[in-house]
């Protein structure tokens, strides 16, 4: 019996906080050179160029994403231009919420990519650039992820 109580301390201080670590439940600050901190959860994060586009991705999996673009302010209606792009991708996407403010806007819309996901979408126009928070998951999973998605939506801050 007692041998048996040290096997399970042991499992529980030493394999307990590793699972703890790789939830998805446990979350981290981000601070990125891209000019923005928010508080993302513990998922694989990487942060890339394309072109004239910085990109921040923390991924669950390929369907299940935060993603942070950072790009130079346009005098275009980017909130138009995401919409347009949406439609390119599925012609019978539903947009739930498209709503303008000063400052960007938000974005709420179901489409086809890969999988039928919903997309949440979040502009942020600080003047000389623009910032677009997209939290993504499959309709059959997206609100069991929510509290995460709202979380980066709170915690986001530009430096």
């Amino acid at each position: 019996m007692k041998n048996f109580l040290i096997v399970i301390v042991t499992l529980l201080t030493v394999v307990m906080p590793n699972i703890s670590n790789s939830s998805p439940n446990c979350f981290t600050m981000y601070k990125s050179a891209l000019g923005f901190q928010v508080e993302v959860p513990a998922w694989d994060i990487s942060e890339m160029m394309q072109s004239d586009i910085h990109e921040f991705i923390c991924a669950y999996s390929k369907d299940i994403y935060i993603k942070v673009f950072k790009l130079k302010s346009i005098q275009s209606d980017i909130l138009a231009e995401l919409t347009w792009k949406i439609w390119d991708i599925d012609p019978n996407a539903h947009f739930v919420l498209q709503s303008r403010n000063d400052n960007g806007g938000i974005l709420v819309a179901t489409y086809r990519n890969k999988v039928s996901s919903i997309h949440r979408i979040r502009i942020i126009n600080t003047g000389a650039t623009i910032f677009i928070i997209e939290c993504s998951a499959p309709e059959n999973t997206f609100y069991s992820f929510e509290s995460f998605f709202n979380r980066v939506f709170q915690s986001f801050a530009t430096l």
